[in-house]
């Protein structure tokens, strides 16, 4: 499993999102085996103002935040007892 959030200037990432997102599910499904038809990723736009970064990237520098863990088999899982 994994979880994606993308960090960026709105008037940057917003118009290459859809290219950003294809790139990194593929990635992942190459690199992890991870399903084609589980992909979801959140991108954070920043305002200009509220995004302060190294002098030597540009306002297009943007961060990738990867989380990726293994799932557990269904005979691994912990039963959740129910309440009444």
């Amino acid at each position: 499993m994994g979880q994606i959030k993308v960090y960026g200037l709105r008037s940057n990432l917003h118009p290459i999102r859809e290219k950003v997102s294809e790139i990194i599910h593929e990635c992942m499904v190459l690199a992890f085996s991870y399903p084609k038809e589980k992909k979801a990723h959140r991108f954070i736009y920043i305002d200009d103002d509220s995004y302060f970064y190294f002098s030597e990237r540009t306002p297009k520098h943007i961060l990738i935040e990867m989380l990726v863990f293994e799932e557990k088999h269904c005979s691994q899982k912990k039963v959740i007892p129910v309440l009444s």
